[in-house]
């Protein structure tokens, strides 16, 4: 839909920060009314803790931190599971322009693979005709897959390795 420049100050007196932030105004429903991404947080050089749910900001008078809420964090994150799964395409790498913009509703098997909400178990296959070997000739239930088509100098060299 567009981006806006707003002013954020981060923390209270005296360890805050002020920067102005733009953001990209969406069209559709989030538990979250702002989410602050790579660009603000490199800005105002933020360390992370994601354990700690808190925000390290550098400022004049020494180091602020911003603590979230771990109830409120649940309960959005609760929220965002029953959202159906939205992905966000740009159109011509034209990100600057407001009408380039288009979300989507995706199916739950186009989602991504780290996505909660979708129960798909997924199981990775080798891409190649792969051979089971011992990996030692002395425990012969050690073993492993690699691949069929692999030079035996490769092979030994690899086995050699493992």
């Amino acid at each position: 839909m567009g981006q806006i420049k707003l002013p954020m100050t981060l923390e209270e007196e005296p360890r805050q920060a002020f920067k102005y932030c733009t953001f990209m105004v969406v069209g559709f429903p989030s538990a979250y009314n702002a989410i602050l991404g790579r660009p603000a947080l490199v800005e105002f050089r933020v360390v992370t803790s994601i354990r700690h749910l808190c925000l390290k900001i550098p400022t004049e008078s020494g180091i602020g931190t911003v603590r979230g809420n771990h109830k409120e964090v649940r309960k959005c994150y609760n929220v965002s599971l029953q959202q159906p799964v939205m992905v966000v395409k740009t159109r011509d790498h034209e990100q600057s322009l407001p009408n380039s913009v288009e979300v989507v509703t995706v199916l739950a098997e186009e989602a991504d693979e780290l996505d909660p909400r979708v129960q798909e178990e997924r199981v990775v296959e080798p891409m190649e005709e792969v051979e089971e070997l011992a990996l030692d000739a002395a425990t012969p239930d050690r073993r492993t897959k690699i691949g069929k088509n692999l030079e035996e100098k490769v092979q030994n060299l690899l086995l050699t390795f493992l």
